[in-house]
């Protein structure tokens, strides 16, 4: 079973304009310690499409959830995971 496929791309705010104009739902993702926006839709058969930006150096006024401000993402941030020696 595949959970998602990923593609770089390029222009999101045009991928944006054109998933509102023809009624595509989408969920928006920015990580700006990375510089990467995420556009995240489902295909007619349900499986996620991922669609990665590069080089997005501010905030975009576009939404979408602040991945590094994600309970998560955030305590990975504060706490280093440290390798178990095997035994």
């Amino acid at each position: 079973m595949i959970d998602h496929i990923a593609f770089l791309a390029t222009d999101p705010e045009k991928f944006l304009k054109h998933f509102k104009a023809v009624g595509v739902p989408f969920r928006p993702r920015n990580f700006p310690e990375s510089q990467l926006y995420q556009l995240f839709i489902k295909d007619p058969d349900g499986l996620t499409i991922e669609l990665n930006f590069f080089g997005i150096t501010k905030a975009p006024d576009w939404g979408g959830e602040d991945y590094s401000k994600m309970p998560r993402a955030a305590s990975a941030k504060k706490k280093p995971v440290k390798a178990k020696a095997a035994a």
